[in-house]
């Protein structure tokens, strides 16, 4: 009941552009729901981060059996391990930790399974001209690292060519379970 009879309240509601532009049922949506993450979010999140510390532990394990030198391997890890961490950032900062990942990436090949991981997200969250911006950066760096790398293994043309079909894969992935989720979005306000 109002304070004084003939007295209305009104609440004002703020409404922000959505970084997914306006009238994007996903992101908005996807704002109100993770005021706070919930179980299922945290678990998603720590298999991210132990998919990021699986692979840069493998590629360890690898330039040790290939005896390749301590300190390209140091850094390798090092910037894989960061990346790594970095994913539990990924739900608030999707885009600016693709990009630091993928300029990790061109360094090192333990950063580039978490590259992977933060495109898929980027393509997931993000409207569709960023992801594919993001997907292209990460094309070059498939080539990039041939160049930067040359220790890792003999460049080879196909390697590059690899790694391009993994990043269209991975945003291919990523704009379907975007499409599923706003089609689903789409159905319930309907209901």
């Amino acid at each position: 009941m109002p304070p004084h009879p003939g007295c209305r309240i009104v609440l004002s509601v703020k409404v922000r552009p959505s970084a997914g532009g306006f009238g994007d049922p996903v992101t908005q949506a996807a704002e109100a729901h993770h005021a706070g993450r919930s179980p299922r979010d945290w678990a998603i999140d720590a298999l991210c981060f132990l998919l990021g510390i699986g692979f840069t532990a493998l590629v360890y394990v690898d330039a040790t059996e290939r005896h390749l030198p301590t300190v390209p391997t140091t850094v390798d890890v090092a910037l894989g391990v960061l990346a790594s961490l970095g994913l539990w950032l990924r739900r608030r900062w999707p885009v600016g930790l693709a990009v630091i990942v993928g300029l990790f990436a061109i360094y090192s090949v333990s950063a580039s399974a978490v590259a992977l991981i933060a495109l898929f997200t980027v393509a997931v969250h993000r409207r569709l001209r960023t992801a594919v911006l993001v997907a292209a950066g990460y094309a070059l760096t498939s080539f990039l690292t041939l160049v930067v790398r040359p220790d890792v293994s003999p460049p080879n043309w196909w390697q590059g060519v690899l790694g391009v079909v993994c990043v269209v894969a991975v945003l291919a992935l990523g704009m379907f379970v975007r499409a599923r989720r706003q089609l689903a979005l789409r159905l319930r306000l309907g209901a």
